[in-house]
């Protein structure tokens, strides 16, 4: 796997996800749940011990990262903000 890859597919979910209301309520370990119990009833036949470790590995590790981004967008934000409210309205509109 990319271990990159995955970092960069967790930040824009991230982003996507910050953008929801009600974000902040919103508990992954139950998306765990649904999503592993859908891939059961989806591949009866197919559907193994190792798949279910491969996946609750995937979501561990995706839950892990959002976790740690869901902390850091508050903080790049006012960033964000501030480093817009400094530019020159030209610039900014050229931005936008």
């Amino acid at each position: 796997g990319n271990s990159f890859r995955l970092q960069e597919e967790c930040d824009v979910l991230s982003l996507k996800i910050a953008k929801l209301p009600g974000q902040e309520d919103m508990n992954l370990a139950d998306f765990k749940a649904v999503m592993l119990s859908s891939l059961r009833s989806l591949l009866p036949k197919e559907w193994s011990g190792e798949h279910e470790a491969a996946w609750s590995w995937l979501w561990e590790s995706v839950e892990a990262l959002l976790g740690v981004q869901r902390g850091r967008l508050a903080q790049m934000e006012k960033q964000l903000a501030r480093y817009f409210a400094s530019l020159e309205d030209k610039t900014r509109e050229e931005i936008s």
